[in-house]
């Protein structure tokens, strides 16, 4: 089972390729190098909170899809997020 930056790494990559975006076109919008970015890619190195928003406006997704947590909130009661008025 991968770690957590790999699978966060994994998700990012899917995503950026799945857009057709370049690494290069990545790292560049992000201020990061390359290697940076590939290394964060493949889990060895973790993605900063700054990097990860970034990436995840670049590629018009939420930040919650690179982590893996995306759940929908439902307007429920069970929702335990859910605002009281």
């Amino acid at each position: 089972m991968p770690d957590e930056d790999e699978a966060i790494g994994a998700r990012a990559r899917e995503a950026r390729e799945q857009r057709g975006f370049s690494q290069e076109q990545v790292a560049t919008a992000l201020k990061i190098s390359r290697t940076s970015l590939t290394r964060a890619e493949q889990g060895i190195r973790k993605i900063t909170a700054v990097e990860l928003k970034g990436l995840a406006n670049f590629l018009g997704i939420k930040a919650d899809s690179l982590l893996g947590d995306y759940r929908p909130l439902s307007a429920g009661k069970d929702n335990p997020r859910k605002a009281h008025p």
